[in-house]
């Protein structure tokens, strides 16, 4: 029997909107990553750049603004394409 390796717990941050917010959830969600989380954070455009220079986050770039402002059905369809 092989022995399995460990994987780690995952953690995903959706967080849209503005970039100060971001800011402060940065500190929280850095000690999730030194508890042994990996960390996979669903971002717009204007936090990407920021968040870029985070190597422990994997990145989920997406359109906020074609989430948050088109209309039910397209909403739907943008976040199940996540």
């Amino acid at each position: 029997m092989k022995p399995t390796r460990q994987s780690r717990p995952k953690a995903l941050i959706v967080k849209f909107g503005q970039i100060g917010d971001v800011i402060m959830a940065v500190p929280a969600v850095r000690a999730l990553y030194e508890q042994g989380f990996d960390i996979h954070w669903v971002c717009g455009r204007a936090a990407q750049p920021l968040l870029e220079c985070y190597s422990w986050i994997s990145l989920i770039p997406v359109d906020d603004k074609a989430i948050l402002r088109g209309g039910i059905r397209e909403r739907a369809k943008n976040i199940a394409s996540l």
